[in-house]
């Protein structure tokens, strides 16, 4: 009896370690690395948010800069990466204390005219922004 309980657990045990490394997302979609550099005007955009929408279907990936205007993006179960496909960028650095000011011009975020495309490995993608 006692020698039936273990290989019960023990089955248990790697039934449920192999679904859990089936995939590399809680949505089971694999992620890749996204990574790059946000700079206005030549120099480094701190406390941007990075919105990988998919220009399809999809879940979106987003990323926060820091102080070097580097960002790393993460799914929304805050895994890190996004999946592989075409996105339209958005970023957004909110100016100002009042709710709703926006640094920067509406083809960089409302209306995005920035795309990428996520692909198989490390990705990439620095955006050179101007605010002219």
């Amino acid at each position: 009896m006692h020698q039936m309980n273990r290989r019960r657990f023990f089955y248990l045990l790697f039934l449920c370690m192999g679904l859990s490394s089936c995939s590399s997302s809680g949505s089971g979609v694999p992620l890749e690395k996204v990574t790059g550099k946000v700079t206005l005007n030549g120099t480094a955009l701190d406390g941007a948010i990075i919105i990988f929408e998919p220009a399809a279907s999809g879940a979106s990936s987003h990323g926060v800069t820091d102080a070097e205007g580097r960002y790393e993006l993460k799914s929304k179960q805050d895994e890190p990466g996004a999946p592989v496909g075409k996105y339209v960028v958005k970023i957004i650095k909110p100016e100002g204390e009042v709710a709703g000011q926006e640094l920067l011009p509406a083809k960089y975020n409302a209306q995005s005219e920035l795309t990428a495309e996520v692909k198989t490995g490390e990705n990439q993608f620095d955006f050179d922004l101007k605010n002219k």
